[in-house]
């Protein structure tokens, strides 16, 4: 979907604003991730503060430096086409944050929160180690979750552990 939003967004690049780029970015959480990874590793000596909101993000990239980055991506549905049930898996908890982004926003927004946008932005990363583990260790996560399902009663972190040796809250601390 990313992908054809972008495509889409390009042909009127130069009508285009940064708010209308950062809306198809706040709904995939690893494009947000990698535009973030992206302005953090080009900082500036000079740029005192970090970059949180998608929107501040692609201006200081640049509407054309951005397509030209991040124009030709690949698509989780191409990575993940061997592995039906992980595409599933990953789509899940990709609805999963996107939900909790929006409930994040409209509760920011109810507490006259100063910064709603970086609210939003960690709420949707906030699911990301999971959605990588999905992506990079398909048959690992897979297995995790047929533990679960074989073992009533078995929390989360004990079969991310016992497949993984890592919990995904511990591997979400070490990114």
């Amino acid at each position: 979907k990313t992908v054809r939003q972008f495509a889409r967004l390009r042909e009127d690049e130069d009508d285009l604003s940064p708010r209308q780029v950062a809306a198809v970015l706040l709904d995939d959480p690893l494009m947000a991730l990698k535009l973030l990874i992206h302005q953090q590793r080009t900082r500036g000596r000079s740029q005192n503060r970090d970059i949180t909101t998608a929107e501040h993000a692609v201006m200081m990239v640049g509407m054309s430096q951005f397509f030209t980055l991040f124009g030709d991506l690949p698509t989780i549905e191409e990575m993940l086409a061997e592995h039906p049930k992980a595409l599933i898996g990953c789509l899940k908890v990709i609805a999963r944050a996107k939900r909790a982004m929006h409930y994040a926003r409209d509760w920011a927004i109810l507490r006259h929160d100063i910064d709603i946008e970086e609210i939003t932005v960690a709420t949707l990363l906030n699911e990301v180690a999971e959605i990588l583990c999905w992506c990079s260790a398909p048959g690992l996560t897979e297995k995790v979750f047929a533990l679960q399902r074989a073992t009533p009663g078995l929390r989360s972190a004990a079969a991310q552990k016992a497949v993984m040796n890592v919990s995904i809250a511990e591997l979400q601390l070490g990114l």
